[in-house]
């Protein structure tokens, strides 16, 4: 399986749309994860252009070679949980790395509460404590 470009994932067909009819589209943006209140942002066709300098996902995914972590919130409304998901998948089947997705419960995209983002630092440091060399010799 292989991860859509990250356009499709990001935009809309009636976003899209938009770019190609009027050159501009707008895109809800949540900074505090508040989906009852986003602010409105728009977007040029540059910007959606500038996702075609991305390599894709299978070059990606066959270049790494290193332990590789994912951190994502488990409620994130800006990225579905089920994106870093197909991601892990993804990197486990077409890469050499060592693919590990820590899940957060009840974090948004911001790791805004005091408990997501420790648990995503918690994650990350028994990451490098279990990939990083020992220190030399002296």
């Amino acid at each position: 399986q292989d991860i859509p470009a990250s356009v499709s994932l990001d935009f809309s067909p009636e976003q899209l749309d938009s770019v190609q009819t009027k050159g501009v589209c707008t895109a809800p943006f949540f900074p505090h994860g508040a989906e009852n209140n986003p602010q409105h942002w728009e977007l040029g066709a540059g910007y959606i252009e500038s996702y075609k300098a991305f390599p894709e996902m299978p070059a990606l995914a066959a270049a790494l070679a290193v332990p590789t972590l994912l951190i994502h919130g488990k409620d994130d409304i800006h990225v579905p949980f089920e994106h870093g998901e197909t991601l892990e998948k993804t990197l486990k089947e077409k890469s050499k790395a060592e693919v590990t997705l820590a899940a957060i419960p009840k974090a948004n995209h911001f790791f805004s509460s005091n408990s997501a983002l420790n648990k995503a630092l918690s994650a990350l440091t028994s990451f490098i404590a279990a990939h990083a060399a020992p220190p030399p010799s002296i």
